[in-house]
């Protein structure tokens, strides 16, 4: 029970008029009966159980807005942003724990302190346009400012500033978040530097370069590179690389350039050619490399072009140079070689007319016979020397013929024999020389061009031998690979010196005679999908090893006869040779297997003679002075399509080997065929034959 004098929690406090009240409900409480009372008592409990409860929830509110509270405040303060509230002047009226570090000044002494104070003179500003615009717009503003440190010190901060509002609705106060970014400015900067210095070394390098996309079109080169092809920048940057590219190259550009974007090539080197604007052959020197982004996909070439035109003028000056000196060098034991045979043909033709003039015709045959032998001999020892002398020109490997290495190498050693045997220098020196030629080593490519190789290994391998001293040459088949080894017991070569022996302008400081001879063998081995290595100790001597891939077709020989299918002796023939004891043997030859021959000694009156008569043929030297075979090639077709006739079967005389070889050129003339000259009878009827079959099967057709 409670005290009388003590007021119960849950009763009002008195007031005026109470003492009346109390003693006014005495009675009437008095007069109430013990379950009245008692129910009463049970409502006071009730309610001051509810009042209880009622104060246990306003405790339990208090101390979650307390803790909401003190997290906020841990927030704000804790925060890696600094927030600044400021007034529409742009004071600061509270700032966080993290912007009295930024700023290096205690959050006390911010308040109050215009937040313009802290930016750089250029910046503050933008922070005014800021704080307006937050005002006047009521939408978020955001900047990339910079500060100052109360110790003088600057960095990079992203001000977002967003306007609040009162009680009653008007925009009064602007909250600012500022963001440390100086890391990522300066990693800009950075960036910005690099990509500068890029720049720069780009548009300033002595070297071409270019930039260009995964379809092959230029995105930027240099005045390097417009200058070597005679473009503007602005026109490079609208072709793509087939633009400036020989036709022949594109299918080898698009394969590295494919190994690039596939990522199985880092990089490629090479030596390649252009095309300017002028439409000239620009040589270059390149190094592509593909360049891709942080997720490896998106990519660019980056090319770094030199221009070695004057390099390659070089090169092939000092070839044609070193191969003229090789030329010399064959040309004396060829010499020495051809006096022999010339002297077995005039004794044997002395004694001839001897005979004539005694009437004695026994020996005539044979003697006439041992000859055209030698004269055959001694005009296959011409063409070897032609062989060796002649620059190939570089046409598809598919065009080319099949041929046995052996044979090409049997040649080569018989060659490279004469110029030794002859050589002042080499004449005291004994040279052993053993050949082991395999049949059937058929290889495809030009037989002229492997011949040189031959003469060149054989050449160098004789020159290599300080005394006496032994050469092994010998050729193979294994693994569907046509091998060529020329072994010497020479001096040999350093193995500081092995990777360099075939590079253009090495010299071996008196190890081996300094000249292009490997340098040319390797480009010819590589230009036939081989290769070529060497193995070597010193004071032991070398192995060259040449390997080239083996053909499965082998030549289709045609035995040399006389004896012809039936021909048309009805022909009329057009004979042009400016040597006028060529062009009567020819007329007389000709004239005996019942041909009808016209002859000139000259282009000009050749064309004359052939618009004033009917020719159904015509054969006619390459080399004359005034006009050349193929510009009377060229002329006879035009005479042939302004008559409104077919054109006359063209066949070409030629003293140089490998005019065959150059068919565009043969088809740009309308030639049809080639006889080399010592002219074979049986060689020049079987052509005369196989042309006039074709013309006759194209007029059929």
């Amino acid at each position: 029970m409670t005290d009388a004098k003590e007021k119960p929690p849950y009763l009002p406090p008195p007031q005026q008029g109470a003492s009346e009240t109390q003693s006014s409900n005495a009675p009437e409480l008095s007069s109430r009966s013990v379950e009245e009372i008692q129910r009463l008592i049970h409502e006071l409990r009730v309610h001051q159980i509810e009042l209880e409860l009622q104060n246990q929830e306003l405790r339990t509110a208090q101390i979650a807005l307390e803790e909401s509270r003190d997290k906020y405040v841990d927030l704000y303060n804790g925060a890696p942003v600094a927030y600044f509230t400021t007034d529409y002047k742009g004071l600061i009226l509270e700032a966080n724990l993290k912007a009295a570090q930024f700023l290096g000044i205690g959050r006390r002494q911010l308040v109050g302190l215009p937040l313009a104070r802290f930016f750089r003179q250029e910046d503050a500003d933008l922070w005014h346009l800021q704080l307006r615009e937050v005002f006047e717009t009521g939408s978020r503003q955001t900047r990339e400012l910079r500060f100052l440190k109360s110790g003088g010190s600057e960095f990079y901060g992203r001000v977002e500033s967003l306007a609040v509002r009162d009680s009653g609705g008007r925009l009064d106060r602007c909250r600012t978040i500022v963001s440390d970014i100086t890391d990522r400015k300066l990693a800009e900067e950075e960036c910005r530097q690099i990509e500068e210095r890029f720049r720069n070394i780009f548009e300033q390098s002595p070297l071409g370069m270019a930039i260009v996309g995964p379809t092959c079109r230029f995105l930027a080169v240099n005045d390097a590179l417009a200058g070597l092809l005679g473009y503007s920048k602005e026109e490079i940057n609208k072709l793509t690389l087939a633009d400036i590219i020989p036709p022949e190259d594109i299918k080898q550009e698009a394969k590295r350039l494919q190994g690039l974007s596939e990522g199985s090539v880092p990089l490629y080197r090479t030596e390649k050619r252009y095309i300017k604007k002028t439409g000239e052959t620009l040589w270059t020197r390149v190094s592509v490399s593909a360049v891709r982004d942080q997720t490896g996909k998106d990519f660019y070439f980056l090319a770094m072009v030199e221009d070695m035109t004057d390099l390659k003028k070089a090169e092939e000056l000092l070839i044609r140079t070193s191969r003229l000196e090789a030329v010399a060098d064959l040309a004396r034991g060829v010499a020495h070689n051809f006096n022999n045979l010339l002297q077995v043909v005039m004794g044997t033709l002395e004694l001839v007319l001897v005979d004539l003039e005694l009437g004695d015709s026994s020996d005539l045959e044979n003697n006439l016979g041992h000859v055209l032998e030698r004269s055959r001999a001694a005009a296959e020892l011409v063409k070897r020397l032609q062989s060796f002398a002649h620059e190939r020109g570089e046409i598809p490997l598919s065009e080319s013929k099949v041929f046995d290495l052996s044979t090409v190498v049997r040649n080569a050693a018989d060659m490279a024999e004469q110029w030794w045997t002859a050589s002042a220098d080499r004449q005291e020196i004994g040279v052993s020389l053993t050949l082991d030629l395999a049949d059937e080593c058929f290889v495809k490519g030009q037989d002229t061009a492997l011949f040189e190789v031959a003469t060149n290994l054989i050449k160098n391998a004789v020159e290599s031998l300080s005394g006496s001293g032994n050469i092994a040459v010998a050729t193979r088949v294994h693994e569907r690979q046509v091998i060529l080894e020329v072994k010497d017991d020479g001096i040999g070569i350093p193995a500081e010196y092995l990777g360099k022996v075939f590079e253009p302008f090495w010299s071996g400081k008196g190890l081996i005679r300094p000249g292009m001879g490997l340098a040319v063998a390797y480009g010819i081995v590589n230009w036939h999908n081989g290769t070529i290595s060497v193995k070597s100790t010193q004071k032991e001597g070398s192995t060259f090893t040449v390997n080239l891939p083996l053909s499965d077709r082998p030549p289709q020989g045609v035995k040399e006869s006389i004896a012809l299918s039936p021909i048309d002796t009805k022909l009329s023939i057009l004979v042009i040779d400016d040597a006028e004891p060529v062009l009567d043997f020819l007329k007389t030859a000709l004239a005996k297997f019942g041909f009808t021959v016209l002859a000139a000694l000259s282009g000009p009156e050749a064309l004359r003679v052939f618009k004033d008569n009917q020719v159904d043929l015509v054969i006619c030297d390459l080399a004359m002075p005034g006009m050349t075979g193929w510009e009377v090639g060229r002329d006879v077709r035009e005479i042939c399509r302004e008559k409104g006739l077919a054109k006359a079967p063209f066949i070409l005389l030629t003293g140089w080997g490998g005019q065959t070889l150059d068919e565009e050129k043969m088809v740009d003339s309308g030639v049809d065929g080639t006889v080399e000259k010592p002219v074979k009878i049986s060689k020049l009827l079987r052509t005369i034959q196989e042309v006039a079959n074709q013309v006759s099967v194209g007029h059929a057709r």
